[in-house]
């Protein structure tokens, strides 16, 4: 009897031993392979980057924008195709991540008329210091390389109608970008959506000052708003101080007419939006602002 159970053993034993020596041998084949070179992970690699997100204050960033926000380009070249020159001066900046938006502000700074930066170049110079006097009494230099970004600050006159701006601009009237300013609270961080409180305080504070408003928003205004569409006379309903109101058709973008109206009217255009994408409105008076408390400032327009 106890033969008989011998045997069943045995073959099990050697049946494990057998799976035991493949299992060997197959990765012995796999390890012999050539691999793919660069890090193995345990599971794949999903990781992505974040976008950069400016944690200041908005009070900061639109002081920031407002400030470097003029100066609409930065070339290596010496020329700008369609403008007319007048230098100003040499900008510089230490070298460094960033260098164009810091450039951009130093050349605020220094020189306010200032709306485009030209001969765009990096620079290494080497220069001798004073470390302190020798055993000998005689002074001891060391020396070290510099890093910097310089520029020169010019005043960029345009040469072509489709983009000068208008002659004078009305003082009774200014045209508000409303799908940008119901944003200044989320934009400000007291708020999580949109909503018209910034723009009912925008519009109080021009009233005070006997300016009226056009406002002109978005077809999706009314779905970021309440989640259903609104037309102008929906809008127009909850501000009753606007002098109008404007709700662009679905499928059309509304910085392109709010731009022209604005052109052809010579209104200033209230918007933390400088439309970089449209050379149209490049020298346009634009006027931002932020959320103060309870209320809203607005700075000094500008181009």
């Amino acid at each position: 009897m106890q033969d008989l159970l011998l045997t069943p053993l045995m073959m099990l034993s050697a049946l494990l031993a057998l799976a035991y020596v493949f299992a060997r041998w197959r990765n012995g084949r796999k390890s012999a392979q050539p691999r793919p070179h660069g890090p193995r992970y345990s599971r794949p690699f999903r990781r992505r980057l974040k976008p950069h997100r400016d944690m200041r204050p908005q009070r900061e960033r639109v002081l920031d924008l407002h400030q470097r926000g003029g100066i609409f380009a930065v070339t290596e070249g010496a020329q700008i195709a369609g403008y007319s020159l007048t230098e100003l001066g040499e900008v510089r900046v230490d070298g460094g991540a960033g260098q164009e938006a810091r450039l951009k502000r130093a050349a605020a700074q220094r020189f306010g008329a200032a709306n485009a930066l030209v001969n765009l170049r990096a620079v290494r110079e080497v220069q001798q210091y004073l470390s302190g006097t020798g055993r000998d009494g005689k002074p001891l230099f060391k020396s070290r390389e510099m890093h910097e970004w310089r520029a020169t600050a010019v005043i960029a006159r345009p040469l072509f109608a489709d983009v000068m701006p208008p002659d004078s601009y009305r003082e009774d009237l200014v045209l508000i970008d409303g799908s940008n300013v119901m944003n200044w609270e989320v934009d400000a961080g007291t708020a999580d959506a949109p909503s018209l409180r910034p723009l009912t305080q925008v519009l109080a504070a021009l009233k005070a000052r006997g300016v009226a408003a056009g406002v002109v928003f978005d077809a999706n205004a009314g779905h970021r708003l309440e989640g259903r569409f609104m037309n102008h006379d929906d809008l127009a309903a909850r501000l009753p101080t606007a002098a109008d109101v404007l709700v662009v058709d679905k499928g059309t973008q509304a910085d392109p007419v709010l731009i022209d109206i604005a052109r052809a009217e010579g209104l200033i255009i209230i918007s933390n939006d400088h439309f970089r994408d449209a050379p149209s409105a490049r020298h346009l008076l634009k006027q931002k602002g932020f959320m103060a408390g309870d209320g809203v400032t607005l700075l000094e327009p500008r181009a």
